[in-house]
């Protein structure tokens, strides 16, 4: 496996990732319709616009093994002043779960962070019944502060926690181990 930078040619594979895993992740709490007629040129525009037009304090990763896409992550540095660093995605496919992947792009962002923003935490809001992520994120010690409420893109209201780091030491390791 290999962590790198994401480019602007990889909008499709991200954005195919990205639908497919809210499309699994997501059934219970998004409309069908939504998830199958909308989300797939959704997750493409958000890709295109984010890696044609990124944000003074954004970062993209991806995993891949054997040259296949098999996770990414998306953070926002500095986003809040509180908080810190955003991790507004981190998906990795279902075919490449509990392989390390998850875990090797969270030390990606942490060293990122850690090299940028030293002072800050990481966080990231999770969907409340997503409980696989929670305990991913439980396991790499973040920690469950509050819950607030997503207004999703079809219009759901969905329960979210936020997952924080207050700080990011234990998740630097680096990434190719």
């Amino acid at each position: 496996m290999i962590i790198r930078k994401a480019t602007m040619q990889d909008a499709t594979a991200i954005a195919a990732l990205h639908a497919k895993n809210w499309q699994q992740a997501y059934h219970e709490s998004l409309s069908a319709a939504y998830l199958r007629d909308q989300v797939p040129q959704e997750r493409l525009a958000l890709w295109q616009m984010r890696l044609q037009q990124p944000a003074d304090n954004q970062s993209i990763w991806l995993a891949e093994n054997d040259g296949e896409l098999c996770g990414f992550a998306c953070a926002y540095g500095g986003q809040d002043p509180r908080w810190g660093t955003y991790i507004d995605n981190l998906h990795v496919a279902a075919t490449s779960r509990r392989s390390g992947v998850g875990r090797a792009l969270l030390a990606a962002v942490a060293l990122w962070h850690g090299e940028v923003y030293p002072s800050q935490g990481l966080y990231l809001w999770t969907i409340e019944i997503n409980t696989y992520a929670i305990r991913f994120y439980q396991a790499c010690s973040a920690v469950a502060y509050d819950v607030d409420v997503w207004r999703a893109p079809d219009g759901s209201l969905v329960p979210v926690i936020r997952m924080a780091w207050p700080g990011v030491q234990r998740l630097m390791l680096d990434p190719e181990q």
